[in-house]
C-alpha cells in the first residue's frame, strides 16, 4: 500500500506569558557573553539588549528607552540593591555562577513589581542541587572566586554559598599606581523543602567595594557597600492557587574619608525592611488572576559628616517614610488570537519625622525652615492602571501594545554624568521634591523567521517631577539642598531594531535603537533642552560561533553617540578666583563611544575523574585601542613643555584647557575555571 500522511493544522492561541514579557535576557546570557563583557557585568549584559544604553565606560549607570540612572531597579533575591556593580561597573556584584533567573522588564511591568519607571531587573540565585554535593572556582588576573553545594539533610535541605575576592594590588604594582583598589562580595542560600507544597528560601548578600588615593596622597578614599537578606516561603494553596511571601531587609552605603586615619569622613545611607505576599489563582484555564500587597519602611541617611567618628551635624534631615501597595489584576485568553490582562496597583507613601523641610518664594528665593518631631507629616496616594494586548496575526507574528502609569517615591540627587565624580543622595519625596510619575506607550512587533527573531518596538514616554539640578549646585553638605534643584518634565520617544538568531554553529544578535528625548524645567530655561541622559544613536552587534564543540570564538562591537554635557563658554573672576560661567544646558557631546571585544573559550577534554570539567578563555578588550572618554575637566593648564597641570593659583590669568579622562586602552584578560558536581 502507498503511504497516507495525515496532517492537522491549527492555529495556536496566543500565548499568555507574552503578557509579562518584554525582554529576552535570561540566566543563559551570563554564559553566552562570558568573556566579552568583563568579569560578568550586569550593566554589561543588560545592555546587549534593545533600548537598553550603558551610560558610560566604568560606570554601572545606564538608560532604558529614555529612562534616568535613578529610575532602574535591580532585585536579588526580591531585596533591592542600589548599586549593582563593582569595580566601577566592571563586575556584577552578583557572581554570574551564582544567578539562577533573570527577568529583565524594559516595559509593561507586572503587577507585582513597582517603585521604579524604566526598568526592573529579578535575579534569582541558585537552590542548590538537593541531595548533591558541587564546587567550582574560578581565577583570572584580577578575581579569586570559589562555590560550594551542600547537602545538609538528604535531598531536603541545601545550603549553597559563593565567595568572590578581587587581586588588584599587583596589577596596581605593575602599573605604578599607589594606593588600594579591593572588592568583595559573598552570597549564602538554604533551601527547605519542609513538605511537598512548602518550600522556604532564606538568601543573603554583601559586596564591598574600596579604594584609597586618587593620586592626591594617602588621605582620600571613597567605599560603598551592599547589604540584602530575604527570607521567602512558596506554598500551593490549592490545583491552581499559589503564594509567595517574603520578608527582606536592603541597604546601601558610600563613604568618602578625608584623612590618613579615616576619622574624618562623610557618608550616605539608604536602608529599607520590607514584608510581600504574592497570590496566583488559575481561575479557569483562559483566566488567571493576579493579587498581592507589600509593606515597606525606608530609612534615609542623605549627607552626614563625622570629625573625630563623631558626627558634626545633623546634615540632612529628610526623615524616614513607608509606602503600602494593593494590587489586583487578570489575565485572560479572549480568543485564539487575542489575550488581553488589566490591573492596578494603589500606593500610599507617608513621610515620618523627625525631618525639616525648607520653603522659598519663587520670586526672591528667600527661605522658611519647618521641623518635624516624631510621626507622620506628609502623605501621597497613587494609583498606576496598565493594560495590554497581545495580537497573534500568524504563527510567527506577534504584535502587542500596552500602557502604563508608574510613581517612583525616591530621588537620585546627582551633579554628575560621569562615575568618577558623582555623588550619589537617595532621597524620599515630601513636601518639595514630589513623586516622579510616567506615562508610557509600548508597541511591538515580533517576527519568527527562519531561524531569525526579528523584533520591532516603538515607545512614548512622559515624565513629570524629576530633579534637575541649577548651575554651580553644591552638594557635598547642604542643608538647603532644596535649592540646589527644581523639579520638570520630559518626553522620550523611540524606536527599536533586533535581530536574534540562536541556532546552528553561528548565533549572532544585532539591534539598533534611536530615541529622542527632551526635558522642560521652567525655573531653568524657557524652552526645551538635551537632557543628561540622551543618547540618541546606540548599535549592538554580537557573534558567537561554535567552531567545534570544545572551542568557541565570540565578537562584540558596540557604537553609542556621545553623552550630553554643558561646558563653560567663559571665565570670570569673583574674590580673586576664576570661576566658570555656562551658556545652554548640555550644549556639547563627548565624541562617540565605540570598541570591539573578542574571546576565545575551550572546554578541556574530560578527565577520568567523574563529573569533573574545566575550561579556559582568552579575552581582548577594546582591540583597536579606542579612547572612550567618560568625563572632561577644565581645572587644568598647559605648561611649554606640553603637560598638563592643576594651576598652584587661581588667582593668576592662567588659559585653562579641556582635558578628557578614559579607560585603559586594549586589555587582556585570561581566566581559568573548574567545576565538580557529584
Amino acid at each position: 500500500m502507498e503511504a497516507v500522511a495525515i496532517t492537522y493544522t491549527k492555529t495556536q492561541p496566543a500565548a499568555k506569558t507574552l503578557l509579562n514579557k518584554s525582554s529576552t535576557l535570561n540566566a543563559t546570557d551570563f554564559n553566552k557573553y562570558s568573556g566579552l563583557v568583563l568579569g560578568g557585568d550586569l550593566v554589561g549584559i543588560l545592555a546587549t539588549d534593545h533600548g537598553i544604553t550603558r551610560i558610560s565606560d566604568g560606570s554601572a549607570f545606564y538608560s532604558v528607552r529614555g529612562g534616568y540612572k535613578d529610575q532602574n531597579l535591580v532585585l536579588i533575591d526580591e531585596a533591592p540593591i542600589y548599586h549593582p556593580s563593582h569595580f566601577f561597573g566592571l563586575y556584577s556584584s552578583v557572581a554570574p555562577q551564582s544567578i539562577n533567573s533573570l527577568e529583565v522588564y524594559t516595559s509593561d511591568f507586572p503587577l507585582k513589581y513597582g517603585g521604579r519607571l524604566s526598568s526592573i531587573t529579578d535575579i534569582r540565585t541558585k537552590d542548590g542541587s538537593l541531595g548533591k554535593f558541587g564546587i567550582s572556582s574560578e581565577i583570572t588576573p584580577l578575581t579569586l572566586s570559589a562555590r560550594m553545594e551542600i547537602p545538609i539533610h538528604d535531598d531536603r535541605i541545601t545550603a549553597t554559598a559563593n565567595i568572590r575576592k578581587s587581586i588588584l594590588g599587583w596589577v596596581m604594582r605593575q602599573l605604578d599606581i599607589d594606593g588600594k583598589f579591593s572588592f568583595y562580595d559573598i552570597h549564602s542560600k538554604i533551601h527547605f523543602k519542609i513538605s511537598s507544597k512548602d518550600r522556604l528560601y532564606i538568601s543573603i548578600f554583601n559586596g564591598n567595594d574600596y579604594y584609597s588615593n586618587l593620586e592626591t596622597g594617602n588621605n582620600y578614599a571613597v567605599t560603598w557597600s551592599n547589604i540584602a537578606a530575604t527570607i521567602r516561603h512558596y506554598r500551593t494553596l490549592g490545583a491552581k492557587h499559589y503564594m509567595n511571601q517574603s520578608a527582606y531587609f536592603g541597604q546601601y552605603k558610600y563613604l568618602i574619608f578625608t584623612n590618613d586615619d579615616h576619622s574624618n569622613y562623610w557618608n550616605t545611607r539608604i536602608g529599607n525592611m520590607a514584608y510581600k505576599a504574592d497570590f496566583v489563582w488559575e481561575a479557569t484555564p483562559w483566566i488567571t488572576i493576579r493579587y498581592g500587597a507589600e509593606y515597606s519602611y525606608h530609612v534615609f541617611v542623605p549627607a552626614t559628616l563625622y570629625l573625630d567618628n563623631e558626627k558634626s551635624n545633623s546634615g540632612l534631615l529628610t526623615g524616614n517614610a513607608d509606602n503600602i501597595v494593593a494590587y489586583l489584576g487578570a489575565e485572560a485568553q479572549a480568543t485564539q488570537k487575542i489575550a488581553v490582562k488589566a490591573g492596578a496597583r494603589l500606593s500610599i507613601w507617608q513621610n515620618y519625622g523627625p525631618a525639616k523641610s525648607f520653603f522659598f518664594n519663587d520670586t526672591i528665593r528667600t527661605w522658611d525652615t519647618t521641623s518635624y518631631g516624631y510621626g507622620r507629616f506628609n502623605k501621597f496616594v497613587r494609583v498606576e492602571p496598565r493594560v495590554a494586548v497581545v495580537y497573534r496575526v500568524l504563527p510567527s507574528l506577534d504584535l502587542k501594545i500596552s500602557a502604563e502609569r508608574n510613581v517612583q517615591y525616591l530621588h537620585l540627587l546627582s551633579n554628575s554624568i560621569s562615575p568618577f565624580t558623582t555623588l550619589d543622595l537617595w532621597i524620599p519625596s515630601g513636601n518639595y521634591f514630589r513623586p516622579q510619575e510616567v506615562f508610557a506607550a509600548n508597541f511591538s512587533a515580533t517576527a519568527r523567521i527562519w531561524d531569525m527573531t526579528l523584533t520591532t518596538c516603538a515607545y512614548y514616554k512622559f515624565f513629570h517631577n524629576l530633579t534637575e539640578y541649577r548651575l554651580h549646585a553644591n552638594m557635598l553638605m547642604n542643608r538647603t539642598i532644596e535649592n540646589e534643584f527644581y523639579l520638570g518634565k520630559a518626553k522620550s520617544v523611540g524606536l527599536e531594531l533586533s535581530a536574534e538568531k540562536n541556532i546552528g554553529k553561528i548565533r549572532m544578535k544585532a539591534h539598533y535603537s534611536y530615541t529622542y528625548s527632551r526635558k522642560y524645567t521652567p525655573e531653568l530655561y524657557k524652552y526645551e533642552y538635551i537632557p543628561d541622559n540622551n543618547i540618541p544613536h546606540c548599535v549592538h552587534l554580537m557573534t558567537l560561533y561554535n567552531i567545534t564543540p570544545r572551542l568557541a570564538a565570540k565578537i562584540d562591537w558596540n557604537f553609542n553617540s556621545g553623552i550630553p554635557y554643558t561646558k563653560p563658554v567663559g571665565f570670570y573672576y569673583y574674590d580673586n578666583y576664576k570661576i566658570p560661567y555656562y551658556g545652554d544646558r548640555n550644549d556639547s557631546r563627548l565624541p562617540n563611544y565605540h570598541k570591539l571585544n573578542m574571546a576565545v573559550e575551550y572546554n578541556f577534554k574530560r578527565p577520568q575523574i567523574k563529573n569533573f570539567s574545566h575550561k579556559m578563555s582568552l579575552s581582548i578588550y577594546n582591540i583597536y585601542n579606542r579612547h572612550n572618554y567618560v568625563l572632561v575637566a577644565y581645572n587644568k593648564i598647559r605648561t611649554p613643555d606640553g603637560k598638563f597641570l592643576l594651576p598652584s593659583s587661581y588667582t593668576k590669568d592662567t588659559h585653562f584647557v579641556p582635558t578628557g579622562m578614559s579607560l585603559p586602552g586594549v586589555f587582556m584578560m585570561v581566566s581559568y575555571r573548574v567545576q565538580f558536581q557529584q
